[in-house]
């Protein structure tokens, strides 16, 4: 749980801490940002269901963002690896905040950048809801 969310190189620092890593901390931090990089260009797919999904949402003029902790590269070649980038309309990238998830500051950028108001959010639950009773 802890590993979830933080960007990569907060999760090598705490890699390098927990296992009393000796390598000097950036070349940790490069090593695996190439190993994460080599990931998402030939691994990262989507799950079945999304792309239906993504398309119900845009034939009905749902406003999409993307919230992520991994880096505008990494996200941007899976995204455009797998034709999903046109789905979203506005992004958070890990490079965008100096923070990571769960903290608040990075939806409220999302929400900053979606230019809608706060009152027109779908609320996530009304997201699961759908895509339980639509068997996604």
């Amino acid at each position: 749980e802890l590993l979830n969310g933080p960007k990569l190189d907060q999760v090598v620092k705490i890699l390098k801490k927990k296992y009393g890593l000796k390598f000097p901390l950036h070349k940790l931090q490069k090593s695996y940002n190439k190993e994460v990089e080599k990931m998402y260009c030939t691994k990262i797919i989507p799950k079945k269901g999304v792309i239906k999904f993504l398309k119900f949402l845009k034939n009905n003029n749902y406003k999409i963002g993307l919230v992520t902790s991994s880096n505008k590269k990494n996200t941007n070649s899976v995204l455009i690896k797998n034709n999903l980038k046109d789905y979203f309309s506005f992004f958070v990238y890990g490079n965008d905040v100096t923070i990571s998830k769960p903290n608040s500051k990075i939806y409220k950028l999302c929400i900053n950048r979606s230019l809608i108001n706060k009152n027109e959010h779908l609320l996530k639950h009304h997201l699961l809801d759908w895509l339980v009773n639509r068997g996604c």
